[in-house]
C-alpha cells in the first residue's frame, strides 16, 4: 500500500513528467528548420475549405507546417486555452474576455435524408417537420448541437427519436441510404459527401445557423507563423467563391 505521502506526491510527479514531455517536444520543434501552426477545428471545416487552401499556403510559405486536428468545438477551445494549439475554428458565441474570434463564414443548419423520404418533397424544413422523425446526428459533445437538442428537439409535445449521436460520416450515410434516419448538420458539409440517393433541405428557423470563427487565445502572444496563416486564410476566403 502506498503511503499518504506517496499518494499526495503522485499527481505532482505526473505533472512534472507532462511538463518535461512538453518541453522536450518544444526542443524538437526548435531543432527543425520549419515552424508549425496547429489548428484544432470543428470537424469537416478544413475539408470544406479544401486541399487547395493547404496547398496554396504551402506554396506561399514552405517553411511553415500546418498541423490540423478535427475535434469538437468544446475540445478545440479547451486546447486553445491550454496553449496546445495556435487557433481554434469553431462556432460562436465566444467568451470575448478570453478569446478573439474572426468571422470566417456563416453556415445554415440542414437536414439530409434519402431522396424517397417524405420530407424530401419539401423545399425547406422547420423543427415542426421533425416531429415523429428518427435522427442520427452530432450530439451533446458539441456545444452547438447540444443547444439545438435542448431548445428545439427534446421539448414537450415534440416526439423526436434520437437513434445515435455521431460525427462518423460512414455510419450516418449507412442509415440515410437505408432510409432509417435523417441527419441534422451544417450545410457547409453537405457537398463533402455527395450521393445520388441523398438530398439536403435547409432547416429554416429563427436561429437557423451559426457563424464559424477563427479563434485565438487573448492571453497568448501570436507567433509570426500564426499571423501569416491568419492573414493568408482571411484573404484566401475572400478570394475563393465556395468559401
Amino acid at each position: 500500500m502506498p503511503t499518504d505521502y506517496a499518494t499526495i506526491l503522485l499527481p505532482h510527479a505526473k505533472r512534472l513528467l507532462e511538463e518535461y514531455d512538453a518541453i522536450r517536444g518544444l526542443h524538437t520543434l526548435a531543432a527543425q528548420s520549419k515552424s508549425v501552426v496547429t489548428i484544432h477545428a470543428l470537424d469537416h471545416v478544413l475539408a470544406y475549405l479544401g486541399a487547395p487552401l493547404i496547398n496554396d499556403f504551402h506554396e506561399a510559405y514552405p517553411s511553415i507546417i500546418l498541423s490540423i486536428v478535427d475535434t469538437t468545438d468544446a475540445m478545440a477551445l479547451a486546447a486553445l486555452t491550454a496553449q496546445q494549439c495556435n487557433f481554434a475554428i469553431v462556432t460562436g458565441p465566444l467568451d470575448e474576455t478570453r478569446f478573439e474570434g474572426i468571422p470566417l463564414f456563416f453556415s445554415n443548419y440542414s437536414v439530409r435524408m434519402h431522396k424517397s423520404h417524405p420530407l424530401a418533397k419539401k423545399t425547406f424544413l422547420t423543427y415542426d417537420d421533425l416531429d415523429g422523425q428518427t435522427i442520427i446526428s452530432k450530439g451533446r459533445a458539441y456545444d452547438c448541437f447540444r443547444h439545438n437538442i435542448d431548445q428545439h428537439i427534446l421539448v414537450p409535445g415534440r416526439q423526436i427519436h434520437i437513434l445515435a449521436e455521431t460525427a462518423d460520416e460512414n455510419i450516418i450515410r449507412a442509415f440515410l441510404l437505408e432510409n432509417k434516419a435523417i441527419n441534422i448538420g451544417y450545410d457547409y458539409a453537405d457537398a463533402l459527401y455527395p450521393h445520388p440517393d441523398i438530398v439536403s433541405r435547409r432547416l429554416k428557423a429563427e436561429n437557423g445557423g451559426q457563424m464559424i470563427y477563427l479563434v485565438a487565445n487573448l492571453q497568448v502572444r501570436t507567433t509570426k507563423a500564426s499571423r501569416l496563416f491568419r492573414d493568408f486564410l482571411l484573404e484566401w476566403i475572400l478570394d475563393t467563391p465556395h468559401a
